[in-house]
């Protein structure tokens, strides 16, 4: 998401420490995805699955770029079928929504997969979340020797550390007031 010269900038870090850098800000933003249930990186293809609304609306995490295929099953293990966006019972993509045709519903008794593409051009992710990304990183290097901050652990001969970001939430309210204004819910 953030390329290492505008880390460094903000990190003032030793040139020795570049790759651990690069992978604390990797591990930041999987932190703020994982905790948004939302992507925030290059464009990708993800395939979701929702449960019917009840309604003609069906809220997506993301809004895409592309919508390629909508499917339906009645029940974990069931086939699933297409539905085709020019038929009655199709839909159309309006942003984060896709609606149904013709007084069709999302059945709540449903399954619905939704393949679609997503992402961000490099720098063009929403200012708030790449504040967000080069703190925890800060955060994250900055208490790198300290044990709040970095977990270490032995997986047989192999010996890692990774950081703990939730640690750092209390020292940094904003972070965790952001990260709840993007964290999706199903609107119904």
């Amino acid at each position: 998401m953030i390329e290492y010269g505008e880390l460094n900038d903000w990190l003032r870090a030793a040139a020795e420490d570049a790759a651990l850098i690069v992978l604390l800000e990797k591990r930041a933003v999987d932190f703020v995805e994982r905790e948004t249930l939302r992507h925030f990186g290059a464009t990708a293809v993800f395939t979701d699955v929702y449960t019917g609304t009840g309604t003609n609306t069906l809220w997506l995490r993301n809004a895409p770029s592309a919508l390629t295929t909508v499917k339906y099953r009645q029940g974990v293990g069931d086939d699933w079928i297409s539905i085709l966006t020019g038929d009655d019972d199709g839909w159309e993509l309006d942003g984060y929504r896709v609606r149904r045709n013709r007084g069709y519903r999302w059945d709540q008794l449903e399954e619905f997969q939704i393949i679609y593409s997503f992402g961000y051009t490099a720098n063009a992710e929403p200012g708030d979340i790449r504040q967000v990304v080069l703190d925890l990183t800060k955060w994250a290097y900055d208490t790198r020797d300290q044990t709040a901050g970095l977990i270490s652990e032995q997986v047989g001969p192999e010996r890692y550390t990774r950081a703990q970001f939730n640690r750092g939430l209390s020292d940094m309210p904003w972070i965790g007031e952001t990260l709840a204004r993007w964290t999706w819910r199903r609107a119904a």
